[in-house]
């Protein structure tokens, strides 16, 4: 065989395998285009179901909706989008008490968007401002998973209602909770890092082991609540109602309680290391039975007591002993897993 032979025949191969190599991606492109066309189709009869009278339809359309999703990541912003703003829609305030239930359809759409991976959302963000959602159970029963977490970061619930609602462990960091009502609700070991709660009603409500760290409070009523063993760090609490709330064992180091009442609060064991008190209502007994250092700030006929100081001798006395002696973790009983997977508190 000759030089030439063998050229020609390398150049034929390479001819071919470029045929072939061309032929493929027009395969995957009108594959694509397909799939897309199918993924239209489908999203356009499930939007179409979501108004049709029958609840049965309804339902179907939302649940076509999250398969979708599932199947198309890239749409997942739009389609959250359009369940929001269903819920919005249909989970409205209730022209009678005897109608408070939150309708199916509604609670369904809702399931969805608490079940979505976050980090798919692109520039989407949950908006369910005004919704009826009082008594809402989004704890196992609407995930359907023990020990899933329900995602509302980043949520807007202004003016929503949810009370008696059961969030436990729900991830709220960043939450807008302005005007929210959520007296009685159990959010027992949530997130809430960082949200705004301006004019919130959390009287009643239990927020055992939650993580409030960074949150601002203003104009809020937390009267009664269960704050033991709550992270209430470096928070601003500004002319808040806690009279009466159970906040033993908080860690509440440096955050400023401006305004506030403290009123029949229980401070047993509550670290108030560097917090600010020096304009809140509280006596002298629940201080004494908090952690303060010299670093508390308190109102001035407070700080000048001889017991008050003697408080604050011991503590840094055992401070000296054992640095960590106050800063140690609690155990954290409520562990859950987010829906992108991987553990959370």
């Amino acid at each position: 065989m000759t030089v030439a032979t063998l050229l020609y025949s390398n150049a034929q191969v390479r001819d071919e395998l470029k045929v072939n190599r061309d032929m493929l991606k027009v395969s995957r492109d009108e594959l694509r285009v397909s799939q897309e066309g199918q993924i239209t189709d489908r999203y356009t009869a499930a939007v179409e179901n979501l108004g049709n009278e029958a609840m049965d339809v309804r339902l179907g359309g939302v649940y076509a909706l999250q398969r979708i999703m599932q199947d198309s990541r890239r749409d997942q912003p739009t389609i959250a989008n359009v369940l929001a703003s269903y819920v919005r829609a249909h989970a409205i305030r209730p022209p009678s008490e005897s109608s408070r239930e939150v309708p199916a359809d509604a609670l369904a759409a809702l399931k969805v968007l608490v079940n979505r991976n976050p980090r798919l959302d692109g520039d989407f963000t949950l908006d369910l401002r005004q919704t009826h959602l009082a008594g809402v159970d989004l704890n196992t029963s609407l995930l359907g998973k023990p020990g899933r977490c329900a995602n509302l970061e980043l949520v807007n619930f202004r003016g929503a209602d949810l009370t008696s609602a059961d969030l436990t462990g729900v991830l709220m960091h960043e939450a807008t909770l302005q005007g929210t009502n959520l007296s009685k609700a159990n959010m027992r070991g949530a997130d809430l890092t960082e949200a705004t709660l301006i004019g919130t009603k959390l009287k009643d409500a239990r927020l055992f082991d939650a993580d409030l760290t960074g949150v601002f409070i203003s104009g809020a009523t937390l009267a009664n609540a269960d704050l033991g063993l709550a992270a209430l760090r470096s928070a601003r609490v500004f002319a808040v109602d806690l009279t009466h709330a159970r906040l033993r064992g908080a860690d509440l180091r440096g955050t400023s309680f401006h305004l506030s009442d403290l009123r029949g609060a229980n401070l047993e064991s509550a670290n108030l290391m560097g917090a600010n008190l020096m304009t809140a209502r509280v006596a002298k007994a629940q201080v004494l039975s908090a952690v303060i250092n010299s670093k508390t700030l308190l109102p001035q006929v407070l700080f000048r007591d001889r017991d008050v100081q003697r408080r604050i001798a011991d503590v840094e006395a055992l401070i000296r002993k054992d640095p960590d002696h106050f800063s140690k973790e609690a155990p954290t009983p409520f562990i859950c897993s987010s829906p992108a997977g991987g553990s959370v508190r």
